[in-house]
């Protein structure tokens, strides 16, 4: 068994051999054999795209942080901060997820782990900003933000909404969207030949489960897609998938978009939405696994 070995932790430290280590240790592994050296210490999906070059991204990195003025140690401590549930004065951030998708080492060897992806808004600008728990210590160790990966970060983003650079705070526009706000029981394998039926049943489940909404089942229905049905009262409303959805386009109720919006894999869950105002107009897709042998992605 080879020994694991600790890599430099700045690249002004590293020699010819480091450099070619780490870089091996940063590229995506998924079907490629894992070099006995590098073992747990590398990832399937890379901290670096497969063409980039580790010293090319860092230097741009630095660049960008001397330009503005800014320490990676600053950012560091901001999102570990952050991540604490720590108050800023002035600023207002709100955190509407923690997911954990398995843990990854420090591709350094230096013994750091993290496991979950951390969502914060800034309220003010209504920007949304994701960073994985490893992300505070490869920036305060390694300088590394990573390159053009889905856990990549872009600093220029992370500049904004930590509001470590002066940022435009005028309020964001805001546009209407059907926001998923509780999810209350799933479907399994229930399938429903008429809305008749589908309401009857969710009616009863809903006296069972949940009696504070059962007056929304008997609004009038409207079709999302084939086998996804709305239930709208006002500005609340139910929300019925009985099947899978393809997320090519994103689903709308009388072209008011659904956010964040669920595919699932096998039936659904039924879900109560609140008509809220929405920052900005992008939205991010990813994948969730949950304890069974299900996953489903949301889109924000």
């Amino acid at each position: 068994m080879h020994p694991k070995i600790i890599v430099p932790p700045k690249l002004e430290q590293m020699t010819t051999e480091d450099l070619t280590r780490i870089e091996r240790r940063l590229k995506p592994h998924k079907g490629i054999q894992t070099h006995p050296e590098d073992l747990d210490l590398n990832s399937n999906i890379g901290f670096l795209g497969r063409h980039e070059r580790f010293k090319t991204v860092i230097r741009r990195q630095k660049q960008l942080l001397d330009k503005h003025g800014v320490s990676p140690e600053a950012i560091g401590q901001r999102l570990r901060d952050l991540m604490e549930g720590k108050k800023f004065e002035n600023i207002n951030f709100t955190f509407p997820r923690v997911r954990c998708l398995g843990s990854q080492s420090c591709p350094w060897g230096c013994g750091a782990v993290g496991s979950g992806t951390y969502a914060v808004r800034n309220t003010r600008t209504g920007e949304l900003l994701e960073f994985e728990q490893l992300h505070p210590h490869l920036i305060e160790a390694h300088h590394f933000f990573e390159g053009e990966t889905p856990y990549g970060l872009d600093l220029e983003k992370v500049l904004r909404v930590l509001e470590l650079v002066p940022v435009d705070k005028r309020p964001r526009k805001t546009t209407p969207v059907w926001q998923i706000v509780k999810t209350l029981f799933y479907l399994g394998n229930e399938r429903f030949k008429t809305i008749k039926e589908e309401r009857e049943w969710i009616r009863q489940k809903l006296k069972e489960l949940h009696p504070e909404h059962a007056t929304l089942v008997e609004a009038k229905p409207y079709l999302v897609s084939k086998g996804v049905h709305a239930y709208l009262k006002g500005n609340y409303g139910l929300i019925v998938p009985t099947q899978t959805i393809l997320t090519g386009k994103h689903p709308q109720i009388n072209g008011t978009k659904i956010y964040p919006w669920c595919n699932l894999m096998h039936g659904g869950f039924v879900f109560v939405i609140e008509k809220k105002r929405h920052h900005g107009k992008s939205f991010r897709i990813f994948t969730i696994w949950t304890t069974g042998p299900k996953k489903y992605n949301l889109i924000y």
